[in-house]
């Protein structure tokens, strides 16, 4: 063999080697950046294929340096997009819970509240696309009640006035919706009337009070109307709702009857009613797990006993709502609108019942 093809042939051997060597020093970078990864993976709970690095390792001992490159490229890709799903679903979830507690302050939140559990729980799963989907549905669904949803107003407006007289009156609005008042005017058709015809913030589920002077022109049922001009928390914007009543007015030297509230108390508590307590106390001598649920029910019963001043507990029941994701069978209220509203009557039959004395009482 001539000299210059000696010189070829080992120059194509020095060739070879350089690119093993580079191949070789390639696939070690990349095993080892691969093994950072799934090192970070695992920190943050995240599965990884715990075969990969061993395929790598037995490719580049046999010398198949592009195999054990590709691969190690495949693997750090997955460890990478798993590392930003991750990122991605703690951010839809933290979210979530954000715009939960800016909503708190709008409309009533307890609703959201399972959905915000369950996509904390599938994040700690670390089943990601479900806790995407629940976290995004459930910002979705709170933006969507912040748009649409409104007070309900319901008036109730005093009983016996005396006509041709100037009564120093109270009306009551309940707001039995579930997004907060900022404001309340309105206007009366039917009675004269003067005095302060608006209210401040109403809660949902809670009652404001309007103190004006009412003059009603005769006695008997008097047609009444009152329209209302809502002004709702979340963004002010107003609503106008008409409401039209009866009321009941005496002749101006009949006797006052007494109220509904005035008859209830008045008189003599009767024998045989049951009594309700106030306060519970848990038990003594608990479980870890008991004495959660004790104080689970504690709080629920004392948020209710407390509405509508009632937030900073409903808000230590939101901060703990890990520690209290309890299943029952039954439910504790925590205000005293959702039973009147769920035990309550028809909204069409309301203000049409007739009591008699015993039920009056």
């Amino acid at each position: 063999m001539a000299t210059a093809d000696i010189l070829k042939v080992v120059e194509s051997a020095l060739k070879d080697a350089e690119q093993l060597e580079t191949h070789f020093v390639n696939s070690a970078e990349l095993r080892k950046e691969l093994s950072a990864l799934q090192n970070d993976n695992v920190g943050h709970k995240l599965e990884i294929d715990n075969e990969l690095m061993n395929i790598i390792d037995a490719a580049i001992s046999s010398g198949n340096y592009g195999e054990a490159v590709s691969m190690a490229q495949t693997g750090i890709a997955k460890a990478k997009s798993d590392l930003e799903m991750l990122g991605t679903t703690e951010h839809v979830v933290k979210s979530f819970s954000d715009i939960i507690d800016q909503a708190r302050e709008h409309i009533l939140i307890e609703s959201f509240m399972p959905k915000e559990e369950q996509a904390q729980v599938l994040l700690e799963e670390r089943k990601l696309v479900e806790a995407q989907e629940v976290g995004q549905k459930g910002i979705e669904s709170v933006k969507n009640a912040l748009q649409t949803w409104r007070p309900e107003i319901e008036v109730v407006f005093p009983e016996n006035l005396v006509a041709a007289e100037s009564n120093r009156s109270t009306i009551q609005l309940e707001n039995k919706g579930k997004a907060k008042v900022e404001g309340v005017s309105i206007e009366i058709d039917g009675i004269q009337s003067s005095g302060n015809l608006s209210t401040g913030e109403i809660e949902p589920g809670s009652t404001g009070e309007i103190v004006v002077a009412l003059v009603p022109p005769t006695p008997g049922n008097v047609p009444v109307s009152v329209t209302l001009s809502v002004r709702r928390s979340y963004d002010s914007d107003v609503t106008q709702v008409q409401s039209d009543l009866w009321v009941q007015v005496l002749r101006s030297s009949g006797a006052q009857a007494p109220t509904a509230r005035e008859q209830a108390t008045s008189g003599p508590e009767e024998s045989g009613r049951q009594k309700l307590e106030a306060t519970w106390k848990p038990p003594k001598e608990l479980s870890e797990d008991e004495e959660i649920l004790a104080e689970f029910f504690a709080k629920r019963w004392e948020s209710y006993r407390a509405h509508p001043d009632n937030k900073s507990i409903l808000d230590y029941l939101h901060n703990n709502r890990e520690r209290f994701a309890i299943s029952s069978y039954f439910e504790i209220p925590t205000d005293s609108a959702t039973p009147l509203q769920d035990w309550g009557l028809p909204r069409n039959l309301r203000g049409n019942v007739h009591l008699d004395g015993v039920r009056n009482d």
